[in-house]
């Protein structure tokens, strides 16, 4: 059945609860969506937490806020909201498909499309090194719960509303030119995740020498030490907006920016959404995990070791003690890749 002639007013409820990448990762499948189906409602349900990963995307008419902390009684109040002003949807698209999206999209719809998360294949590559098929990017399996509609990637790329009110005179205040602005995230929600503030600071005076460059340290809250620290090595040029960003801010910081220079981490997202070249640093994860930046000039800089990865999400330490995915990662191929970016001028 050719689905998009029967009915172009199907209503879509998608399921993606977090995180800010894999949110973010989600606009492409959005995008592809309403260009085929442009009188379609497409409604989007999210941990509200993560809500500003999607706010403002053109291709969704609301976004429905989760409260991971809501009771059994208020998720089913939430329900009856949404069948109360909605009334029933044709598909529930649920891009999470754990306990508690499974949960939460029973009797939203007679049509439910669930995400394959290949445990299998995951359980292979982290502990046996062993790696079945062609690598998925997430974006790719994202498109698969769409195949009865003959939905396919083609060309979309990411996004993220970025707060248009933000300006960068806010917080740097100085009459100095530079010639380039760059973006470091070192952050990251997992130990294993995160490369050695030395390798950034060796990374960063290897550029200062290149250039007047200008350094935006980025990242949440958890991150203001880090990122602290490596802007009070830099007091003339380095300035730390750890914390103090909005998300929607952070993307519009992010898109004034010339590179950006991160680890395997949600900022790395929204810095493909917002199309500025990216330096990624992958630790214990690798590539062929999917969470690679989608459509956009990137390079990535990692190790290959036996032992990786050792996880596909990220660890609190490093189950063999030598931390070698990230400490023999040297700072001179960092900055090769980021000066290759910054030569070829792609913003």
């Amino acid at each position: 059945m050719n689905i998009s002639k029967k009915n172009k007013k199907i209503k879509f409820l998608f399921i993606r609860l977090s995180s800010i990448g894999d949110i973010i990762l989600t606009t492409p499948l959005l995008q592809a969506v309403r260009t085929r189906y442009p009188e379609a409602k497409i409604d989007f349900v999210v941990a509200k937490q993560f809500r500003d990963a999607i706010a403002g995307n053109p291709n969704i008419d609301s976004v429905i806020p989760y409260d991971k902390k809501a009771t059994r009684r208020q998720i089913q109040e939430l329900k009856a909201k949404i069948i109360a002003e909605n009334g029933e949807y044709d598909y529930v698209i649920d891009l999470q498909n754990n306990l508690r999206s499974r949960i939460f999209r029973k009797k939203l719809a007679p049509n439910i499309n669930a995400i394959h998360k290949h445990h299998l294949k995951k359980i292979l590559l982290v502990h046996c090194k062993y790696s079945v098929g062609k690598p998925l990017h997430t974006v790719d399996n994202y498109f698969s719960t769409l195949r009865e509609f003959e939905i396919f990637p083609n060309d979309e790329t990411t996004s993220i509303a970025c707060d248009a009110e933000f300006s960068l005179s806010q917080y740097v205040q100085t009459t100095t030119h530079f010639d380039k602005i760059i973006a470091i995230a070192p952050g990251a929600a997992h130990f294993t995740k995160q490369l050695p503030v030395e390798k950034f600071v060796q990374t960063m005076e290897l550029l200062q020498n290149r250039c007047k460059i200008l350094f935006l340290l980025l990242g949440g809250k958890s991150d203001i030490p880090v990122c602290e620290k490596i802007a009070g090595q830099f007091p003339s040029n380095a300035i730390s907006l750890a914390g103090k960003l909005k998300l929607q801010e952070s993307a519009k910081a992010i898109s004034l920016v010339d590179l950006i220079i991160t680890n395997d981490t949600g900022l790395m997202h929204i810095a493909s959404a917002v199309k500025v070249p990216i330096v990624a640093i992958f630790g214990s994860t690798t590539p062929e995990l999917g969470f690679t930046p989608y459509n956009c000039v990137y390079r990535i800089i990692e190790k290959q070791l036996p032992c990786r990865p050792c996880t596909h999400i990220g660890r609190a330490n490093c189950p063999k003690k030598h931390f070698a995915c990230m400490q023999s990662i040297d700072p001179k191929d960092i900055f090769a890749a980021a000066s290759d970016l910054l030569n070829h001028a792609h913003k």
